[in-house]
């Protein structure tokens, strides 16, 4: 009997290989749900990040143009370009279809000062008023598309220039 119990003690000093086996099998699923969890989260990340820059570049644009809108005397829009007279300046707003570049033309008296609205522009349609200096509303529409996110603006920018209002509106469309 005493040999009985002292084997029995020998078995019981280490882990068996079913007992290995089954803590490494439950770490490995542990391991590849954490990982996996971490994946999805970087892509959503960087989904979010690009759907995120391409509003703010199009959202930023149309701002900037209701900015030159707010004091014009004058403007006119044909196809993809918009000029706006000002008060001693001239801006001119135009689409490079092949760069998709959206940018700015100021001329004041002898000086040109050129600058770029955003990037990636797929649309830029402006829509002025044929009697401007009565109905001041300029209609704006942008998309602006990185990867396979579009992102499309529209703004209604109405000038001032002497009087007290300005009320621009945007309306956004995402896809």
């Amino acid at each position: 009997m005493k040999l009985f119990k002292k084997s029995k003690r020998m078995n019981n000093l280490g882990f068996s290989l079913v007992e290995i086996l089954c803590a490494v099998a439950i770490l490995g699923i542990a391991t590849t749900a954490v990982g996996s969890a971490m994946i999805i989260s970087a892509q959503n990340y960087s989904r979010n990040n690009v759907e995120m820059e391409v509003q703010q570049e199009a959202q930023i644009a149309t701002n900037l143009i209701g900015e030159l809108l707010v004091d014009a005397y004058n403007a006119s829009a044909t196809g993809s370009v918009l000029n706006i007279e000002g008060d001693g300046v001239v801006y001119e707003v135009s689409l490079e279809p092949t760069t998709g570049v959206l940018s700015y033309k100021e001329i004041r008296n002898a000086d040109v000062v050129t600058g770029v609205l955003a990037e990636n522009v797929t649309k830029f349609t402006p829509t002025v008023p044929a009697d401007f200096k009565k109905d001041k509303n300029v209609k704006i529409n942008l998309a602006v598309k990185e990867g396979d996110k579009v992102y499309e603006v529209t703004y209604n920018a109405t000038a001032r220039n002497g009087e007290v209002s300005n009320i621009p509106g945007v309306v956004e469309t995402a896809s």
